[in-house]
């Protein structure tokens, strides 16, 4: 009974073990992605957890990035100077002022309707290039601020944890007077990156997160273990099973037919056979 026990806990081990290696070499396979200008975050989103002192209020930028066995979420805070934010705002203000006007005006069936729809045309495209200096900024002249959060795991994503960093790409190494750590439940790697320094984008960090989610840990684990059970105890088990109906002892396959009923060893190896009933 205890070495049925022992093999069972060595083989849930290992299908532990097996799980985190198959969840780290997925959150290995892909780095945290950057976030494409035209993602922008709405104006009520929130940071997906609290975050450090000194960061800005929300994200303006976020993104969700999915494949199999990987989960991404990105959420970071740009900035542009107040003067120019606020002057952007304004032109904003008088483009939006001149476009309400010229619908009214549409809307009386002007005679030079034409000419008005061309008009809103070009104010729509001034508008649209007026509100990229804007959209996706906040007012300041700060470092931009970044969350990245990583679920991963296979089949289930089973472990979990993000990092704060300013300066996209560049981590803070104390963003807090109580020495808040970077990462949450992950280690910080740079294994592997996929530009060089020093050209174009600077190479995005891994994570490798460390803080489970328990039922889709077990059942991964349980999984993994009994795919192991498959490989090496199950086989073993089997030729046992098959020794024994055979006769035959279970460890050298010595032909019991002929030993004394009332024996249960084996005169080749000494190990003890239980007869087929």
């Amino acid at each position: 009974m205890r070495k049925h026990l022992r093999t069972i806990l060595l083989v849930l081990l290992l299908g532990a073990i097996v799980n985190v290696a198959v969840a780290w070499a997925c959150a290995l396979w892909l780095p945290c992605p950057y976030i494409d200008a035209g993602l922008i975050a709405p104006e009520d989103s929130r940071w997906p957890v609290e975050p450090p002192p000194g960061f800005g209020e929300r994200p303006t930028r976020e993104n969700t990035f999915r494949r199999a066995g990987l989960q991404w979420h990105v959420s970071e805070s740009r900035y542009v100077p107040q003067d120019f934010y606020q002057l952007q705002r304004t032109k904003l203000n008088h483009i939006d002022e001149e476009i309400a006007f010229i619908k009214a005006r549409l809307s009386k069936d002007d005679a030079d309707a034409e000419r008005a729809r061309k008009n809103l045309a070009s104010l729509n495209a001034l508008r649209d290039r007026t509100w990229a200096g804007v959209a996706g900024f906040l007012p300041g002249s700060r470092p931009a601020e970044e969350f990245c959060a990583v679920e991963t795991g296979w089949p289930l994503r089973c472990l979990h944890g993000h990092q704060w960093s300013i300066a996209r790409g560049n981590p803070t190494q104390d963003l807090s007077e109580h020495n808040r750590p970077l990462a949450s439940g992950a280690i910080v790697t740079d294994i592997n990156p996929l530009v060089p320094p020093g050209r174009g984008r600077p190479p995005r960090q891994r994570l490798l997160p460390l803080h489970p989610v328990p039922l889709a840990f077990l059942a991964n684990t349980l999984l993994y273990a009994a795919l192991l059970w498959l490989l090496i105890p199950g086989p073993l088990a089997l030729r046992r099973i098959i020794r024994r109906r055979r006769g035959q002892c279970i460890q050298c396959a010595y032909d019991l037919r002929g030993a004394p009923a009332d024996s249960a060893q084996c005169p080749e190896c000494g190990a003890v056979s239980p007869r087929p009933s």
